[in-house]
């Protein structure tokens, strides 16, 4: 994975002095240290001998180290007695610093001690004083912080070794620059560091291999967990990962490989542009500059390259080109290379100026619930969808009842005229008793169907037979009998076909005779018919209107008990437990939630005519309703709820238009683990906590390879910057690579940025860009300098703030 570099912080070779005064002998050669990095495989290394460092073998190291390109520091690992605790330490020193000095002290100090080599507190600043290092406790064997052998154990102190040493080997980090300071600030740092209730940072120093005969040892070293930092293999890159060890400092099982990532890239000359190579991150890419630089502009030249169309945040007004156009006149200004090579299949997201768009919906409760993902309440809707549709479900049974009891009455009223008419017009005649029977499908037609059907199985008889004859071929002779077995069957079924073939002719055959008596008498009938006289006819067709209307009366008496019963079960009980319980299940974040807008006991007694009430929609109904006789609607009781849909129906008022189940909700959000109406927090509280969802679940559902997001820190608060922008940059950037453009330190610095892109304009008025880690040095030059100038104004603005806040005193280094 780009930008890893193998770490070994803790080896011995030769010249060590141990804490009892003893100088063990080895086996070290130069050849085999030589063999040993190479081994290794290690792009940073620092050999850390017994409370000796030998300025002629710290030489040879580095010299031998840069010929196989290893970065080399100095080091040595020290004795100390701090508190009454023994303290097992290695120092790793900057080696732009004063190494002869401080090993020239350091020898001064273990040379004048006679049997236990154990430098005390004033001891161990003195040695450090102007010195730029890494002060590391050193847990391994019976060494690291524990008590003092002159005093009893302490189960604490000691409990505290064993868990280090459990955890896989795990051991503090902690930092010194007392090149400014003066001694009292390392008092207070080693009173404050190894006091036992002190968390220390997690971090592991190296292979502790060592020159000696001791094989079991050397296997072990050599097997051992190799850690990774990533940033250069120098003493800056080593200082910026352990100081955000998080993100930077892994062993070989926890690295996280990525295949999907932009490279690098190549600015072309042109009149606007100076050409140059940046070099790219997989992981946090922060692209800064001064006004005009051009740092959206290349943000968007990249993202453009890859997706083919702009970031919404260089569009102007309706404008289809982007603000900056005239620099580049619609050219291709850049060339991308990516891992894999084909970087259109990449994956991007843009997060926009988030700010803006949520700050529409602050006001609308039903549109900011959508930046929270829980504006789709489908659980939720089900159950007012249900408690609706049974209320537009008892609507229409009462509708149904009142249209059945009408068109009985209209039936039975027509029944009692044809009755009175037929009593006054009554016809001896039977002529007209003669019904018309016909069969609307005749039985011969299902009979000729099935006769058909029984051919075409028939039909079969000759390419079934041939299919088994085939797969008696197939098996052979062992197969011949049975398939003879199944050949005789299947001719014993067709035999039983062919006599129910004949059992049907002859049936469709009577068939086709009663069909043929039954159309003559129909039509004798018609003929009799046609010679009957008014009276006659008057008469029948009265009796026709009557058995019709019997049948109708019928029919709708019976369709008013069933929507009778049908009314009478149907439970129209508001569903505010089954409501609230699905609610708070199912519709919430851990930033936003909706929960009900009334209380149980608030459903109980409802005024219809309340234009405030959340439930009831009186938009345009107030006339009708003042005309109900029922002032209460109790929504706990089905009855009560039953009346109410009875009588606003006899106001035509419809309860689908009446009833606003859907807005009984109302939206809360976490400020500071508290609950809170969304309706009573402010604007700014809003944006920061729908932005921290926003971040989170966008990139959850679009699984980028690439995030882009230009200026984030805009109309946004400092707080804001640290506690969720830059928190967001941190954990986000392990598993995708981001853009941004910033002017902030916060987003770049404590957001612990993997390259730097500097965009600047020259005295003829051309962009350049240029890239570099923040461990970036080059002479007295730093990264972390330019960084500082650019968006602090220099570090004597930080230095002059932080004196002003309390400096070291207050703050530690």
């Amino acid at each position: 994975m780009d930008g890893w570099n193998k770490i070994d912080l803790h080896q011995h070779t030769l010249h060590e002095i141990t804490y009892d005064g003893k100088r063990p002998s080895t086996n070290y050669t130069h050849e085999k240290f030589e063999d040993l990095i190479i081994q290794q495989e290690v792009k940073l290394k620092a050999v850390t001998n017994h409370n000796v460092l030998n300025i002629s073998d710290h030489v040879k190291h580095a010299l031998i180290c840069q010929k196989n390109n290893v970065q080399y520091l100095p080091g040595v690992e020290i004795d100390y007695s701090f508190e009454g605790k023994d303290v097992h330490a290695i120092t790793i020193i900057n080696p732009q610093c004063d190494v002869i000095r401080f090993a020239d002290n350091l020898n001064k100090y273990i040379n004048n001690k006679d049997s236990k080599k154990y430098l005390n507190k004033e001891e161990f600043a003195t040695v450090h004083e102007n010195l730029e290092y890494i002060f590391i406790p050193h847990i391994m064997k019976t060494k690291g912080i524990y008590p003092s052998s002159s005093e009893p154990a302490v189960s604490t102190a000691e409990d505290w070794v064993m868990s280090m040493i459990k955890n896989g080997m795990f051991v503090p980090v902690l930092f010194e620059n007392t090149k400014d300071y003066f001694k009292y600030s390392v008092y207070a740092k080693i009173e404050k560091y190894f006091n036992d209730n002190y968390e220390m940072p997690p971090c592991y120093t190296g292979s502790d291999y060592k020159f000696d005969n001791d094989e079991d040892r050397r296997k072990k070293a050599i097997n051992r967990v190799k850690y990774y930092i990533n940033a250069e293999p120098t003493y800056r890159g080593l200082e910026i990962s352990i100081r955000n060890h998080e993100t930077r400092i892994f062993h070989e099982d926890e690295l996280i490989n990525r295949n999907k990532y932009l490279t690098s890239a190549k600015i072309m000359s042109s009149a606007n542009f100076q050409e140059s190579h940046l070099f790219f991150s997989p992981y946090l890419n922060v692209i800064i500059g001064g006004s005009g630089t051009g740092k959206t502009l290349l943000l968007n030249e990249i993202y453009r390259k890859i997706n083919f169309e702009d970031l919404k945040s260089v569009k102007v007004g309706n404008s289809k080109k982007p603000a900056y156009y005239s620099k580049t006149n619609g050219k291709e200004i850049l060339k991308l290379n990516s891992t894999p090579q084909d970087y259109s299949g990449l994956k991007t997201v843009e997060i926009p100026n988030v700010y803006e768009e949520i700050m529409k919906y602050v006001n609308d409760v039903s549109e900011l619930s959508k930046v929270f993902g829980i504006s789709n309440r489908s659980y939720v809707n089900s159950i007012i969808n249900d408690y609706l549709g049974r209320c537009n479900e008892y609507e229409e049974c009462i509708s149904s009842k009142e249209d059945s009891k009408q068109r009985g009455t209209n039936a039975l009223d027509n029944i009692f005229a044809s009755i009175e008419f037929m009593n006054l017009n009554n016809n001896k005649s039977s002529t007209f008793n003669l019904d018309i029977k016909s069969q609307l499908e005749k039985k011969s037609t299902k009979i000729q169907a099935n006769i058909e059907d029984n051919n075409k199985l028939l039909n079969k008889k000759d390419e079934i037979i041939d299919y088994f004859k085939k797969v008696e071929n197939a098996l052979g002779e062992e197969a011949k009998e049975l398939i003879e077995s199944i050949i005789n069957s299947y001719l014993q079924l067709l035999k039983m076909l062919n006599d129910k073939q004949l059992s049907l002719e002859q049936k469709k055959t009577i068939d086709l005779i009663n069909e043929r008596i039954e159309a003559l008498l129909n039509n004798a009938i018609k003929e009799a018919n046609k010679k009957l006289g008014q009276k006659e006819q008057a008469y029948k067709s009265k009796k026709e209107v009557m058995d019709s209307n019997v049948i109708l009366l019928s029919q709708n008496i019976s369709d008013y008990i069933k929507s009778e019963i049908q009314a009478n079960s149907i439970d129209l009980t508001y569903p505010f437990n089954s409501l609230k319980h699905t609610i708070e299940e199912n519709n919430s974040t851990k930033f936003a939630r909706f929960t009900m807008q009334m209380s149980e006991e608030d459903l109980t007694n409802i005024d219809p005519l309340d234009a405030e009430n959340p439930l009831i929609n009186t938009k345009n109904k107030l006339t009708k309703l003042k005309k109900i006789k029922q002032k209460e609607i109790n929504f706990l009781n089905s009855n009560s709820v039953k009346n109410f849909i009875y009588e606003i129906n006899e106001q035509d008022i419809h309860i689908r238009d009446t009833l606003n189940a859907d807005i009984l909700l109302k939206l809360e959000l976490n400020t500071n683990e508290t609950w809170k109406p969304a309706t009573s927090i402010n604007q700014g509280t809003i944006a920061k906590i729908s932005m921290k969802y926003f971040f989170e679940d966008l990139i959850k559902n679009k699984q980028p390879d690439i995030v882009f997001i230009d200026q984030p820190e805009n109309d946004v608060d400092k707080e804001f910057l640290t506690n969720t922008l830059a928190s967001f940059l941190l954990h986000q950037k392990m598993t995708t690579q981001i853009f941004i453009t910033s002017h902030d330190p916060i987003l770049t610095v404590n957001a612990d940025a993997n390259m730097i892109i500097q965009a600047d304009v020259d005295e003829n008025n051309k962009i350049n860009y240029m890239s570099y880690p923040l461990e970036y040095t080059d002479k007295d030059i730093m990264g972390t300098d330019k960084v500082a100038a650019l968006l602090d104004g220099g570090k004597n603005n930080i230095k002059k703030r932080y004196q002003i806040y309390g400096g070291i005193l207050k703050y530690g280094n």
